[in-house]
């Protein structure tokens, strides 16, 4: 099918539909776009051009507020569709890849250089950023630097213990390696022992972009590498929100559940998939249990992730945790934790971003300042706010204005709560925070790690 068929499908279902019209107005510039075009298609008979179907996908960041995720895979499998027939422009390819940009940039005194017009402007003309947007500030020294200085890039020999596989992203690995170094510092003092392994781009960068020959470079091998780390006995930890969000809920979805259901028997809201039907490593009768619920939005008929091995996937998003949710599992297996109270981020707002309240997850972050003693931090409860940058989306050329609008109007929200800085597990969010407002903004783990200083 051609991607304006595809488009014209998403059209005709969104309009027929209508629920999103309301509920998405003014969170998004997809949907505003979408409805003008059913209106002027409808009532004075003028139809959208090609050139208006492809711009039209271009309009959705993937932020997930929106309730029908069909749509959302949908505009997916468009973008594809365009980027195969039209092929996709070197600036973007750049841009997708983080740690190429890194590479190229930490050689020069970037960071100094960055306030020279010449070579900022230079810059963004290579890697295709919008004239307004400010460029990154790459960290000097990268995590995966540190890490192995540390000598995290071991693999775990221990058995019969807890141990984390740690899949860090892009931004926590070069722009704020203070993130995961601090989430490294509190496993520490819990005497969790942590491995970074070798390890690319969750995917979603080039997802976004309909660039899935690039997606499957990086997510193809790293499901297998994960899948036998989990049978190895590792727990795969995510401080990124996005990145979490791509392993549990976008990799497994599409996922044809005929060549599974042999291993899958369903008990009250709950699945329990066999390892040893699986895997021939595994203790007979040891098993994984996976919600029911995630079954109901994952199950879907799509086949983007197809090629990849189903079982695999399904094993990976089942040990895959935040890295919030997996501090308060710690918590709730040991009962001697024990942390000072602490008031340093009195008057600092927690901001819990899209990703991470489409899987549920924002009260994660919230329950540990309250078991933690850390006081003073209050809640940003809407949950149709966005910051708007979806993540290189937000510097490109076609849709730095868009973003910074959408950033905008949350920042405004924020500024009527008065407070002294943002707590957020966003980077990307970070990002946007750092460029439009005059705000402090620190991640829950650095809150955390401070806290139990």
């Amino acid at each position: 099918m051609d991607p304006e068929s595809i488009v014209r499908e998403i059209i005709e279902e969104c309009g027929d539909c209508d629920v999103c019209r309301d509920l998405m107005d003014g969170v998004c510039f997809f949907f505003p776009k979408l409805y003008e075009i059913w209106d002027r298609e409808n009532f004075e008979g003028i139809k959208a051009t090609p050139s208006e179907l492809r711009d039209l996908v271009e309009y959705c960041h993937f932020c997930a507020i929106c309730p029908c995720e069909p749509v959302r895979a949908k505009i997916i499998k468009a973008k594809t569709a365009f980027i195969e027939r039209d092929g996709i422009p070197w600036t973007v390819r750049l841009l997708e890849d983080v740690e190429l940009m890194w590479r190229i940039l930490r050689n020069v005194p970037a960071n100094r250089l960055l306030s020279n017009r010449i070579f900022s402007s230079t810059c963004k003309k290579i890697f295709g950023i919008h004239r307004e947007r400010q460029m990154l500030a790459f960290s000097e020294e990268s995590f995966d630097m540190w890490a192995k200085r540390k000598g995290l890039t071991e693999p775990i020999k221990i058995k019969d213990c807890r141990k984390v596989a740690y899949f860090v992203g892009c931004t926590g690995r070069f722009l704020f390696p203070q993130v995961p170094k601090s989430f490294v510092e509190i496993m520490n003092r819990l005497e969790i022992p942590v491995y970074f392994f070798d390890q690319h781009c969750c995917g979603m960068p080039a997802l976004l972009e309909g660039d899935k020959k690039r997606v499957f470079s990086w997510v193809g091998s790293q499901i297998k590498q994960l899948f036998e780390m989990v049978v190895d006995g590792y727990d795969i930890v995510c401080s990124c929100p996005t990145c979490s969000f791509m392993l549990r809920k976008v990799i497994p979805a599409g996922i044809n559940y005929k060549p599974l259901r042999k291993m899958f028997s369903a008990k009250d809201d709950r699945i329990l998939a066999s390892l040893k039907d699986s895997l021939d490593r595994q203790e007979e009768g040891e098993s994984i249990s996976l919600h029911g619920k995630f079954y109901e939005t994952a199950l879907v008929d799509e086949d983007y992730f197809a090629s990849v091995d189903p079982v695999e996937r399904f094993v990976v998003a089942s040990h895959t945790f935040d890295a919030g949710e997996y501090l308060l599992k710690i918590l709730d297996e040991r009962k001697n934790v024990c942390v000072k109270s602490s008031d340093k981020h009195r008057g600092y707002i927690y901001f819990p971003p899209c990703h991470q309240r489409e899987q549920k997850g924002e009260g994660h972050y919230l329950e540990l300042f309250r078991r933690l003693g850390i006081d003073g931090i209050s809640v940003f409860r809407d949950s149709f706010s966005c910051c708007g940058l979806g993540g290189i989306r937000g510097f490109s050329q076609h849709y730095y204005e868009k973003s910074v609008e959408i950033g905008k109007r949350l920042i405004e929200k924020i500024d009527r709560m008065e407070p002294l800085g943002i707590v957020t597990e966003c980077l990307s969010c970070r990002v946007q925070f750092e460029e439009l407002a005059d705000y402090v903004v620190v991640h829950p783990l650095e809150v955390i790690n401070k806290a139990m200083d």
